[in-house]
């Protein structure tokens, strides 16, 4: 037999060499919740941003199984003599703030829909609904009675507790990064089909979403009824695809690899922020351009500080010829006038219709937060007490009727009207406290956490002019993506401290 030498290494000593950690596969229970958490988080913006009812119900069913897989006892290794231990992992919920924050959140909102202050009236037969005020608890949050088919505290329920439940089955069940980094390709890989399916309608001139729905809203975006929301969303996405781009060429970089999965990711992002300009939406599509931007910049940063940038910057000049490809495909096949037609009237708001409205719609808000603002008016509210406040006789000046208003197109004004300083307190907890993880564990020290942090960001400065939260697509989509860069870099901040094999 022939005993190897100095130079012929054995197997065993190439693995030393080359430093490579055995590969633990995922625990089944977990891998069952990672496609659970994806499936959910695919339907919500499919079923047309999930703003009805059935759509409703169906992702808060979702997201309810999803937390009884991750609450599930499962074996995981020791690490150590070799052991296995259960791990009961709705013991982690006792010692996880969000989940009581978002307890208190839904109760604030149970309490409120259980004391109505206004109930809902209609007259079949004439068509026409009013408010009848009633007795209430004075000294507890009241809020109004509404059916659940028109929208009200119990729709708010289902919605912030979808959002709620996904967050703490992903607190319980995500061990591993390899979890979190499958949820991400499945957040934008959804991203680009829903791209593609926005420009496949702009492109062929449809009235309708999926070619057989007709939405109420004429100016729909993928399956988006809303515009807006659609821009949102797609932002999220975008974000996504930005950072695992930024991430993958820099681990590239760091590795001295010749080839990695960048390049896709910067083409969803090219795809995606197309959309996103064409959906007409003007405070999205700045922000877009802003993620875009800051894209640009650290790629730029990478590319001429690396020591392989020829092969970088190869594959920068491919990109670059693709990108400029997809433009010129887009305005030949596209109404770009109307885009630039629109962005003109940043320069004259004052005389656009739909600014003007809203600037009447924030100063009545204003008013009736000063007037209930330690309570609010109860979840789901504003539709049908906004009326109180409407400047009524100055819109008939617009229109030859007042406008029904269902939203406040301020989200930072309508969370306070519905929900008073009290029911906000918790919900500016759960993101303080996620911000205070991110920040204590270096999460902004990592490229693909830092674009998902600007991606989030981009979203709350949204919602200063528009109501993006009220679609549970976009909450659900946020709220996870907080929770995953805030668990994602303690986790690897574990890793690297500790060291368990396998870290995914």
């Amino acid at each position: 037999m022939k005993n190897p030498s100095f130079n012929e290494p054995t197997s065993d000593l190439l693995e030393v060499f080359r430093r490579t950690r055995p590969q633990i596969p995922l625990d089944p229970r977990e891998s069952t919740l990672v496609w659970m958490m994806a499936v959910t988080l695919v339907f919500l913006p499919w079923a047309l941003g999930t703003m009805h009812a059935w759509s409703q119900l169906t992702g808060f069913v979702l997201a309810l199984l999803c937390l009884v897989v991750a609450a599930v006892p499962r074996e995981e290794p020791d690490y150590g003599p070799g052991r296995r231990r259960p791990a009961w992992r709705w013991r982690l919920l006792l010692r996880f703030p969000v989940f009581w924050a978002g307890l208190v959140v839904l109760g604030y909102v149970l309490v409120q829909t259980l004391n109505p202050a206004w109930v809902f009236r209609l007259d079949g037969e004439a068509g026409v609904w009013w408010m009848e005020q009633v007795e209430r608890v004075g000294w507890l949050p009241a809020g109004v009675e509404a059916p659940f088919g028109r929208y009200g505290g119990h729709r708010v329920l289902l919605i912030l507790g979808t959002a709620w439940m996904l967050v703490c089955a992903l607190r319980m069940g995500f061990t591993r990064r390899k979890s979190f980094v499958i949820l991400l390709w499945v957040l934008a890989l959804n991203g680009l089909l829903l791209a593609g399916l926005g420009l496949a309608q702009i492109t062929s001139g449809t009235d309708r979403i999926f070619w057989i729905y007709e939405p109420s809203n004429p100016r729909f975006v993928a399956s988006f009824i809303y515009k807006n929301h659609a821009a949102a969303y797609f932002n999220l996405a975008l974000a996504v695809a930005l950072g695992m781009a930024v991430h993958h060429f820099f681990e590239a970089r760091r590795r001295l690899k010749r080839s990695d999965p960048s390049g896709f990711f910067i083409l969803m992002g090219i795809v995606i922020g197309l959309l996103v300009v064409l959906s007409l939406s003007r405070m999205g599509t700045i922000l877009a351009a802003f993620l875009l931007l800051s894209f640009l910049a650290c790629m730029f940063y990478g590319l001429f500080l690396s020591r392989t940038a020829g092969v970088h910057k190869a594959m920068a000049l491919v990109l670059l010829v693709v990108a400029v490809g997809l433009g010129a495909f887009g305005a030949s096949r596209l109404d770009l006038g109307a885009v630039v037609d629109r962005f003109e009237t940043l320069s004259v708001d004052i005389d656009d219709r739909s600014t003007t409205m809203r600037l009447k719609a924030y100063e009545g808000s204003l008013r009736m937060i000063q007037d209930r603002w330690i309570f609010g008016w109860g979840a789901g509210s504003f539709r049908y007490l906004y009326p109180l406040y409407q400047d009524r006789e100055f819109e008939r000046t617009y229109f030859e009727r007042p406008l029904y208003w269902e939203f406040a197109h301020s989200d930072l004004l309508q969370f306070p009207l519905e929900y008073g300083v009290l029911g906000c307190l918790p919900l500016l907890f759960i993101c303080g406290y996620w911000i205070w993880v991110f920040f204590r564990w270096g999460g902004y020290r990592r490229p693909l956490g830092a674009f998902i942090g600007l991606g989030l960001l981009a979203t709350v400065v949204h919602n200063a002019v528009d109501f993006q939260f009220q679609n549970p697509a976009v909450l659900a989509t946020w709220s996870v993506l907080l929770a995953t860069i805030g668990l994602m870099a303690r986790l690897e901040r574990s890793v690297r401290r500790d060291g368990p094999e396998g870290a995914g």
